[in-house]
């Protein structure tokens, strides 16, 4: 974890902050894949986020499990986990009341040329939304990651569709002028988006994640 972490963002952690026991051995969970072997076993994206076990992979291995992957990055999310079965904290976007998964397979990219560990099977559990005073202690990379991506991600439309009206309105668009709106990607800058951040217009949500089991099987196949 990252020492410059505001202690009010880790004490999110407090009610989840046990560790999972992996039943392997350090150099077998600690084991580091491509993500190209990942989805080639399991299919689906192979540069999304979040991600499911993929038609193709089912019709080859009709007994396998379908499975919901998130690949983090800690350019992104700075307090997420680095070792099989430890806890942490998951940075988001959107306004799900609740995780739509019971689980989620994470996997860790610890090196940047694209190699994963996996963590095990976790759970998100909603916190509460990160502070002014929280985003603008992020490290630079991260506050620079969430600008960057809120302004041409897919999944960010609905943010980044509110934070332009916001602009070119001068108050709080409505939920109906934000749901006719076109996506203003290319429109607003990231500049833009980290100055909405750090006021607190915006906000990025967080979620804690803790590991609920660990696929003994899957590490082996990996």
């Amino acid at each position: 974890m990252i020492d410059n972490i505001p202690d009010t963002i880790r004490a999110r952690l407090d009610p989840y902050n046990q560790a999972f026991i992996v039943p392997l051995d350090d150099p077998e969970s600690h084991h580091l894949v491509k993500r190209k072997l990942v989805y080639k076993n399991y299919g689906g994206g192979s540069q999304d986020t979040f991600t499911k076990t993929g038609q193709d992979a089912l019709d080859e291995n009709p007994g396998i499990r379908v499975r919901h992957f998130a690949m983090l990055l800690r350019t992104w999310n700075p307090e997420c986990p680095r070792i099989p079965g430890q806890p942490g904290l998951f940075f988001g976007c959107g306004s799900l009341p609740h995780w739509p998964h019971a689980s989620e397979t994470v996997f860790i990219r610890i090196t940047t040329d694209a190699f994963w560990r996996y963590l095990g099977e976790y759970e998100f559990i909603k916190c509460a939304p990160l502070t002014v005073d929280e985003f603008r202690a992020l490290p630079n990379e991260a506050q620079v990651s969430w600008s960057s991506g809120l302004a041409k991600a897919k999944w960010a439309t609905e943010a980044r569709t509110r934070m332009f009206l916001r602009i070119q309105f001068g108050r709080e668009p409505t939920l109906a002028e934000c749901t006719a709106a076109p996506d203003p990607k290319g429109h607003i800058s990231p500049q833009q988006i980290q100055a909405q951040l750090s006021e607190g217009k915006e906000s990025i949500g967080v979620w804690a994640i803790r590991c609920v089991a660990y696929d003994e099987e899957l590490q082996l196949e990996l």
